[in-house]
């Protein structure tokens, strides 16, 4: 079964907001009960106002280890990544307690939000991420979309979908492209976890076809997979992620035919000339 965990925060993009909802609803502690699973709003300007948040994954020797979303090393609160940081208390703001139960937990919350570390928008400082795509409901991008509360929402939003019934996010279609591919097809079934030359030729046909910007690596990613379900939703097959016959057979109708050898008059006769060979060397017996 499906649970959604948002209800335990709110849906907010603002960390403001979300500190407001905190108070109003007497959900912080002080920063010495931190514990796992508690959502952490610094304030890093010191100005009294949250400007950015994560999820605490452990307390250890007084410092706080926590999952943030749109940060770096070389910038906290506007970097374009999930990370994993360390803070300690000189920049939190408040220290916010979901009320979990024993349908959604923290280690439910905490274990989606560590599934996440790497993520990346792209291009870089643009804000694009499936994160806010998810939140507003389509894909945007520009200074107007920071997305580090975003992230928070949605790890409270998927935490409670079990592995096995997660379903992958809505992907949409692309223009198919109007030419011909003059590379190699590779031949099914590829997924998640296959490596080799069969998925580096696989990249390459995606890149052709949507412009994915895929490392021709040879490894079959979470990228990847995402490219193959945009590819498969546009030619309106199963968007399960899957490079198997259905993907290789659309693929395939893509493939540039190699001119073909073509034979002289020399080498093959019509049955008219055959004919007229051998009339002529009747007449001349």
């Amino acid at each position: 079964m499906t649970i959604n965990a948002l209800n335990l925060i709110t849906k907010t993009a603002s960390c403001s907001v979300m500190g407001d909802y905190a108070i109003k609803h007497k959900m912080t502690v002080p920063y010495s009960k931190a514990k796992k699973g508690d959502v952490v709003l610094y304030d890093f300007n010191h100005n009294g106002t949250s400007d950015h948040t994560g999820i605490i994954y452990k307390v250890e020797g007084g410092k706080i280890y926590v999952v943030e979303g749109n940060t770096s090393t070389g910038n906290n609160c506007n970097g374009g990544m999930v990370m994993k940081r360390v803070r300690t208390k000189s920049c939190v703001n408040y220290i916010v307690r979901p009320k979990y139960d024993q349908v959604v937990t923290a280690d439910m919350v905490v274990a989606t939000a560590l599934s996440q570390v790497g993520v990346k928008e792209s291009p870089s400082g643009s804000n694009r991420v499936k994160f806010n795509t998810w939140f507003y409901g389509k894909e945007v991008r520009g200074s107007d979309y920071p997305w580090c509360m975003v992230f928070v929402c949605w790890c409270f939003a998927h935490a409670g979908i079990k592995n096995e019934d997660k379903k992958k996010e809505e992907v949409k279609s692309i223009t198919k492209p109007t030419g011909k591919y003059s590379g190699t097809i590779p031949n099914p079934t590829l997924k998640k976890g296959s490596g080799g030359t069969r998925v580096k030729d696989l990249q390459k046909l995606l890149n052709w076809y949507g412009n994915f910007k895929l490392d021709t690596d040879g490894e079959f990613g979470a990228k990847t997979e995402h490219a193959v379900r945009v590819f498969q939703k546009t030619e309106k097959i199963t968007d399960d992620g899957i490079y198997g016959k259905d993907s290789y057979a659309k693929a395939k109708a893509y493939k540039k035919e190699e001119p073909k050898e073509t034979t002289t008059t020399a080498t093959v006769k019509t049955k008219d000339q055959k004919l007229e060979d051998a009339i002529n060397e009747l007449a001349w017996a």
